[in-house]
This record gives structure tokens, sequence and C-alpha cells, in this order.
């Protein structure tokens, strides 16, 4: 059981601070439409593990050019 109580701390920890390095990249970007800013911050925040994965999967279809 502690074993399980470990992993599931870990997993926490690890969509957390995925979750935050999406935010302050979602910031930083300089290039990004601001519709999709919004969009994006909105999917991080109440979808955090689904949202930071889409957001760093499809980042440079986002970036105008």
């Amino acid at each position: 059981m502690k074993l399980f109580s470990f992993i599931y701390i870990l997993f926490l920890l690890l969509v957390f601070a995925v979750m935050v390095w999406a935010i302050v990249d979602i910031f930083k970007s300089k290039n990004l439409q601001l519709r999709y800013k919004g969009v994006l911050m909105l999917g991080v925040v109440f979808f955090p593990l689904i949202g930071s994965l889409i957001y760093f999967a499809f980042k440079k279809e986002f970036i105008k050019k």
C-alpha cells in the first residue's frame, strides 16, 4: 500500500511540474497568437495532464510564422 501511495504522489508532482512548465511557456511565448494563448491556458488549467501534453505536442503549429 505504501508503494501505491508513493507512486501516486510522484505522479501528482510530475503532473503539477508539467502543468507549471506549460503555463510558464505559454506566458513567455511572444509569437503565440492571443486566441490560442487563452484556449491553451484553459486546457492546461482545467485538464493539467492532457492540456500540457497537447500544448507541447502541437506547440510549433500554434506559433505563427
